[in-house]
């Protein structure tokens, strides 16, 4: 369950939450459209225990809602801890599920049978690989205008790099899974970032590679 509720999380935080929600979560109508969008997804890919589920998913959406105004609040009255509230809002999110799964003994039930959900962890590791990892990294450089201008001009490029690093390593395991073509970031030289990509992009592609390892289970 853990699983089906981090991909909930990191699509509602980084794929469908937008600039302009971004730009205009103060606004408690925009916070709770943003909050909404977690619960449909919570319910959704909780699968068949949502009927029993939702109504600790529409709290801990609601304790999402209030721990991203604090957030807000927090950044607005202190702009240079942006990174450090990134880091522990995320932290504090996934801790909430963790506990939330444990105390209201989220997922099947007892008696049923509880499967490894392998194609989400593979989702994951592909979101985290691409997308989220581009918003992270735009996050953490949003008081170097050059660099976050970098980032965004070159974001589907090197997405492509990760996500394509992460197919071969697929595909090496024998999985039966369509691979992208690896294609290295095809930089200007005369690019000052051109290093940092190579670093950046190789490193979180081996570290999602080795999540894969420990969360798959491999070897068996």
């Amino acid at each position: 369950m853990f699983w089906n509720l981090l991909l909930a999380h990191l699509t509602g935080d980084f794929i469908l939450q937008t600039d302009w929600m971004i730009r205009n979560r103060n606004k408690f109508w925009v916070s709770l459209l943003h909050g909404g969008i977690h619960f449909g997804l919570m319910v959704l890919l909780v699968g068949r225990s949502r009927a029993a589920d939702w109504p600790a998913l529409l709290l801990l959406a609601g304790l999402h809602i209030s721990q991203d105004a604090l957030k807000t609040s927090l950044v607005r009255r202190h702009p240079e801890l942006l990174r450090a509230a990134f880091i522990l809002d995320q932290i504090v999110h996934l801790a909430l599920i963790q506990i939330f799964i444990r105390v209201f003994q989220l997922g099947p039930k007892t008696g049923e049978v509880i499967q490894k959900p392998t194609l989400v962890i593979v989702i994951i590791a592909y979101l985290f690989a691409t997308y989220v990892w581009f918003i992270i990294e735009r996050t953490f450089n949003q008081s170097d205008p050059d660099a976050l201008s970098w980032i965004s001009d070159t974001k589907y490029r090197r997405m492509l790099t990760r996500g394509g690093l992460i197919s071969a390593f697929l595909l090496v395991r024998s999985w039966v899974l369509p691979g992208l073509a690896m294609v290295l970031p095809n930089l200007p030289d005369s690019s000052k970032y051109r290093r940092r990509a190579w670093v950046t992009d190789i490193t979180v592609s081996i570290s999602v590679m080795a999540f894969l390892f420990w969360a798959l289970g491999w070897p068996p």
